[in-house]
């Protein structure tokens, strides 16, 4: 009995630390996003920038993967009971799109690095295929019209660059 409380009370405190993080996680977005150009704009000049790219892309997975726990803010207006399809579309795929946008940045870091060639294309073939046959279902869920999608524009805007990025270091 004193242990299921006790496993509530941990669950509450590590809910409540997740979202409060995830409150400032679009700063330290961006702020990794502005780290990440100043990196990249570097490498031209022939300074390494391999400290700086390691800091902002594994920075840049962590928001990524916290953005997973961050619930979406959706009004239902007609107060209508929402399905499997609505969990889907609305909770699973984002979740699952932001892990993969998570371990792909992860890839790209390894392989910017020059680090296990495996390690890096195992990473980039599990995210970027999970990012595609997310988005495939996404798209299959805006042809029949399911509701509230626009809501998923944040986590698509960031996981098909990504995609593209893996599709093009996987066929190098």
């Amino acid at each position: 009995m004193n242990d299921t409380k006790q496993h509530k009370n941990m669950t509450a405190i590590q809910t409540t630390f997740i979202l409060r993080i995830a409150r400032y996680s679009h700063w330290l977005e961006k702020t990794f996003l502005v780290f990440l150009a100043l990196s990249a704009g570097l490498i031209p000049f022939g300074i390494d920038a391999s400290p700086g790219l390691m800091i902002s892309l594994s920075g840049l997975a962590v928001v990524f993967f916290l953005y997973a726990y961050r619930p979406l803010e959706i009004s239902n207006a007609d107060d209508e009971p929402m399905g499997f399809i609505h969990l889907l579309s609305l909770s699973i795929i984002p979740k699952v799109l932001w892990i993969s946008a998570s371990i792909s940045t992860m890839g790209i870091m390894f392989y910017l690095l020059g680090l296990n060639e495996e390690g890096y294309k195992s990473m980039l073939m599990i995210g970027g295929s999970s990012i595609l046959f997310a988005s495939f279902v996404l798209g299959i869920f805006l042809i029949s019209a399911t509701k509230y999608l626009r809501v998923l524009i944040p986590v698509l805007m960031r996981a098909l660059p990504i995609l593209f990025i893996n599709i093009y270091i996987y066929f190098e």
